[in-house]
């Protein structure tokens, strides 16, 4: 393979770990910390504002393909995280709902 200089391009054959290290090591691409979020749709794709401590931060726009995919993939890693742990990871809403019912 061709050393790439483009580091938003990668190969598609080269298996994900490969991709997410060069992501990861890469000096230009972006690296984004988010603690929360709002999903919105239109008639062709969903949008996801990223937020930091309650303000926005980041828009990704995602095709409904890749957010089902995303969504797919996101719940097999908190599976994961959940077995591992033997405890489920509380979701933001069940955490202000837990945190509104003490006040």
């Amino acid at each position: 393979m061709a050393h790439n200089s483009n580091p938003f391009e990668f190969d598609l054959t080269e298996n994900p770990a490969s991709q997410i290290q060069k992501a990861v090591s890469s000096e230009e691409i972006p690296k984004i910390y988010a603690n929360g979020f709002i999903c919105a749709r239109s008639n062709s794709d969903v949008m996801l504002v990223l937020q930091l401590n309650g303000q926005p931060s980041t828009v990704v726009n995602l095709s409904f393909t890749s957010a089902k995919t995303l969504a797919k993939n996101l719940q097999g890693i908190v599976d994961q995280i959940e077995s591992l742990m033997g405890q489920q990871v509380m979701t933001i809403d069940e955490i202000n709902s837990k945190s509104a019912a003490k006040s």
